[in-house]
């Protein structure tokens, strides 16, 4: 299965925040602008109108002190409607290939970030969002794995006020739209690791027990705004990507969503927190964009999400477990959480008084008093664990009592103000009797009746599917297969990204089908005793339409990740030689194109492994070997002359 990487760079800020690591579902590398030398220096450049920033933040202080629940805000929505291939520069190359750049300016921004209200990627087109230094690069967004059936996208922050936009798109297509309709403001930097100094970093000795339950939480940035929220089990374990928060992240007390927050366009960032306790080094996350709400209901303040495409296996996440006990005794309890959008923090407290928050006798919320950590804005919807079970038992609402302001970070850390209530859990499971407020219809689909269940790894841990079976799938999803995995009557439609994976085998029995626009990839993920795919083998080209299957016989599906081809020299002068661990003899067909695309070799009887390049060809390039099995192996190279 091939994995999608994207990198950046962040220099000279702090010790405590001297570079990151985002991974996204993208292909990383650098624009092609860079490349080619095209100066970036002066182009046009669409200025955002002056933001009122004592106004916000006077706003903000009337909502922290009059307790309106609200997710913790960082940044200003900006409306606008930027179409980059109507606004932006157009780069025509010699071979008819594009390149749209354009510049976005924010004055005195900490931050900036993108909303996008149509986003369809033409088939061999890149799409970046860079910093105008090119220290901070986001992409390439490919069409394969950034394109969606809502056509909606959101991009994660990039420090500072001004932002390059670069889209590629080949001679041969012309069908891309990126239209920005939202550019975020960032008028609180929450890049710098601003809340209060009493919190205790999520890696510090408090949390090495606690290491499963970490990988489960993630920081939620929605446009402007940012809450806490974590991956949660149901009791098929299937890995459904059910993600537990707060109602008040994304709805009004009337139940209305709010406005400048939508579901679509949330960012979910996982593993963000240092890899030590207090360290300088950096942190290293990865994100996913789009949820939908699948309930939520403001008496005990949850919402229940599905993120729009299940965690991939380089993301390692865990699904938290939950107990729906009420245990009226109190003990010891930690929370993990993002404070104003900080890295991962851990609290550690003791339950004390169960409140009705919002008066009457209903007792909706546990009160925590910690002793170790607090909480503060940010941490909204964080999950509550029971120390001693290492289950959610609530949700973060905040302080009923508001205590402090919000750019009094201090405040949270005097004894008395080390408070969170938490939004019940056992009452959430029943809700107000609906499946659109409640819990129990989600989190247990085939009505078992259970009153607790324990987390599970996600793609990297033992569990698996053996058989997949009576199944539509129509959204972006990550299926694991067990040793062998057996596919019957299953449709993929609605132009789903559909990734399969089995240790050994994967079959498709009668009633199969994959529709025209969908993306199926099919990978063998163990090592296995031979470099021969299982026969007969076949492999499920991108866009491709697989016909309803309803033959008796049934068809095996393997991609062997083991095949290998190794250049050397690399780097080199333009000549080189290939070795494999397979025959040459079994190559199809071999290509060998530049960074833009175009083919500067290319063969279909590989007579000997020594290969020479034209004088023409510098720079990186790609080694594209198809075998006669139908699989593809890609090398990068680099050439210096």
């Amino acid at each position: 299965m091939k994995k999608h990487i994207l990198i950046f760079v962040l220099t000279g800020i702090s010790c405590l925040l001297s570079q990151f690591a985002l991974s996204q579902i993208s292909e990383g590398g650098n624009p092609v602008s860079f490349s080619l030398g095209i100066d970036t220096r002066d182009l046009p450049v669409i200025v955002m109108p002056c933001i009122d920033v004592e106004k916000l933040l006077s706003e903000d202080a009337k909502t922290q002190n009059e307790n309106i629940q609200k997710p913790f805000r960082f940044g200003y929505a900006i409306d606008v409607d930027i179409d980059i291939k109507k606004d932006g520069r157009l780069e025509l190359l010699a071979n008819g290939d594009k390149i749209w750049l354009l510049k976005i300016h924010s004055a005195n921004a900490f931050s900036i970030n993108l909303i996008y209200s149509q986003f369809h990627l033409s088939q061999g087109s890149k799409f970046f969002v860079y910093s105008e230094d090119e220290t901070i690069i986001l992409g390439a967004f490919t069409p394969g794995v950034s394109n969606n059936p809502y056509n909606e996208y959101a991009t994660d922050l990039i420090l500072g006020n001004t932002i390059i936009l670069e889209y590629y798109e080949p001679e041969s297509s012309n069908d891309g739209v990126i239209v920005v309709n939202k550019v975020i403001h960032g008028y609180v930097d929450i890049l710098r690791n601003r809340s209060a100094s009493c919190h205790s970093d999520a890696n510090c000795t408090p949390g090495k027990s606690w290491d499963n339950e970490k990988r489960a939480v993630a920081l939620i940035i929605m446009e402007g705004s940012v809450c806490t929220g974590c991956l949660i089990n149901n009791t098929r374990q299937d890995l459904t990507p059910y993600f537990l928060t707060a109602a008040h992240c994304y709805f009004d007390e009337n139940g209305k969503p709010l406005k400048d927050i939508n579901p679509a366009t949330s960012v979910f960032r996982f593993g963000y927190l240092k890899p030590n306790c207090d360290s300088c080094s950096a942190p290293d996350w990865k994100s996913i964009t789009g949820a939908t709400v699948c309930a939520h209901d403001y008496w005990t303040d949850f919402a229940l999400l599905e993120l729009k495409t299940k965690p991939p296996a380089n993301y390692n996440v865990f699904y938290a477990g939950w107990s729906r006990f009420f245990n009226e005794t109190g003990g010891t309890s930690i929370g993990l959480h993002h404070p104003a959008g900080d890295v991962m923090k851990i609290s550690v407290g003791w339950n004390g008084d169960i409140i009705s928050w919002w008066g009457g006798q209903t007792k909706t919320h546990w009160q925590v008093n910690f002793g170790i950590g607090t909480v503060q804005g940010g941490s909204s919807g964080s999950p509550l664990f029971q120390d001693s079970n290492h289950r959610i038992v609530g949700q973060l609402s905040g302080d009923h009592k508001a205590p402090c302001k919000k750019d009094d970070d201090e405040c949270f850390c005097i004894l008395e103000n080390r408070v969170g209530e938490y939004g019940r859990f056992d009452l959430s499971w029943e809700g107000n009797k609906t499946n659109a407020t409640r819990l129990k219809n989600w989190l247990d689909p085939d009505k078992t009746d259970v009153y607790y269940l324990d987390g599970i790894n996600g793609i990297n841990g033992t569990n698996c599917e053996n058989n997949l079976t009576n199944q539509t799938i129509t959204s972006n999803q990550t299926i694991v297969g067990c040793d062998i995995l057996n596919i019957k009557d299953v449709n993929i439609t609605n132009s789903a990204i559909v990734a399969i994976t089995a240790n050994e085998e994967v079959i498709i029995k009668p009633g199969f089908c994959a529709t025209t626009g969908t993306n199926v990839s099919i990978s063998i993920i163990s090592s296995a005793p031979s470099f021969s795919p299982p026969q007969p083998s076949m492999v499920m080209k991108n866009n491709e339409t697989w016909e309803h299957l309803e033959e008796a016989e049934s068809k095996e599906v393997g991609i062997n990740n083991k095949l290998e081809i190794k250049l050397y020299p690399n780097p080199n002068s333009g000549t080189f030689q290939i070795d494999a661990n397979f025959p040459l003899s079994d190559i199809a067909n071999l290509k060998i194109t530049n960074s833009l695309g175009a083919t500067v070799y290319k063969t279909q009887n590989l007579s000997s492994n020594t290969i020479q390049l034209p004088a023409s060809a510098s720079g990186l390039h790609f080694v594209v070997v198809m075998l006669k099995d139908g699989s593809v192996l890609t090398e990068k190279m680099m050439i210096q002359r």
